[in-house]
């Protein structure tokens, strides 16, 4: 059968197999992989990876399959038949590669941004390189690697997986126990997000995050309780200070300055006080139940730093 023919009908399978997968009871990634090797045997490969798995709380758990097509290098030493004094010459042997790979991993999510990977890929190698005399003209080679890894935005709608995996493969060169040779292959991929259960964490981290504004909101001044309460002002940089009072309708009340018409509204953990008609423009920040701290201006273009410290309540 036709090699491409292959190759087509194994990534066919491999991407519809993921896509029912991701739709039924969890999620998918699917990307392009890229591979470096810098030991011997040295090899660099590109190919598309497709991962799936499931989710339990904010770990998952999963299995990538994947095939890559490059170059490997094989470096060797063998008798130099041309010296005398039988010396080793090093020679290379270099040539197309194509891998296939298998693994699995445990993912844990630290946060919307970053998790932690921890597996083992197995693969199996086909290289013309890989033929010698030692394992009767074989070309093909298998390996198996540990994986250690940082997924960026693991439930975005992008992520990418970097994968340190180091690990042994079969010298095609040598006997015995030096046949198995260390490897630390370096694996980048770009890859998008699918299923049910990204979407399932997505929302869940959007519901967590509001529930923790309003939390946050709620510790330093809930809504409707700065209403009928009295809080000392404080211009920072001339130490000029007079009491206010927050009354019902966004009407407020300088108490020991002859200020009319000011108004107060309140946003979440924002403030903004509006005196004398708008002359001056008083923003807060709420930094907790007895505190507000802010700019002021007026429309002359002047600014100083203000504070509202909590008096009393009526």
């Amino acid at each position: 059968m036709n090699i491409k023919k292959i190759i087509l009908t194994v990534v066919f399978i491999l991407l519809i197999s993921n896509l029912s997968f991701s739709e039924s009871i969890g999620f998918m990634n699917t990307g392009i992989m890229g591979s470096y090797n810098p030991f011997n045997p040295s090899f660099w490969s590109v190919g598309p990876m497709f991962s799936f798995g499931v989710y339990s709380g904010k770990n998952a758990d999963g299995g990538r399959i994947g095939m890559t097509f490059g170059q490997t290098t094989l470096t060797f030493e063998k008798e130099n038949p041309f010296n005398s004094k039988n010396e080793m010459t090093e020679y290379w042997r270099r040539s197309s590669y194509m891998d296939w790979i298998f693994g699995y991993f445990h993912q844990i999510n630290l946060n919307d941004n970053f998790a932690l990977r921890f597996g083992a890929d197995f693969y199996y190698s086909y290289a013309y390189a890989f033929a010698t005399d030692y394992n009767n003209n074989m070309s093909f080679n298998i390996g198996l690697t540990g994986t250690i890894g940082l997924t960026l935005f693991p439930i975005g709608k992008f992520s990418v997986l970097l994968d340190v995996c180091p690990g042994f493969t079969l010298d095609p060169f040598k006997q015995g126990s030096e046949t198995f040779a260390l490897i630390l292959p370096i694996r980048i991929t770009l890859g998008v997000n699918e299923g049910n259960a990204i979407t399932q964490q997505q929302s869940k981290s959007a519901q967590q995050k509001e529930e923790l504004k309003q939390k946050e909101i709620e510790l330093k001044l809930p809504a409707g309780q700065l209403m009928g309460t009295t809080w000392t002002y404080v211009n920072l940089d001339d130490k000029r200070s007079y009491d206010v009072r927050f009354l019902e309708g966004g009407v407020l009340v300088t108490l020991d300055d002859n200020m009319n018409n000011n108004s107060w509204v309140q946003n979440e953990n924002s403030v903004t006080i509006k005196l004398n008609n708008g002359y001056a423009t008083h923003e807060y920040q709420i930094i907790n139940p007895n505190l507000m701290s802010g700019t002021a201006s007026n429309v002359t273009g002047k600014q100083w730093k203000i504070e509202l410290r909590k008096k009393y309540t009526q």
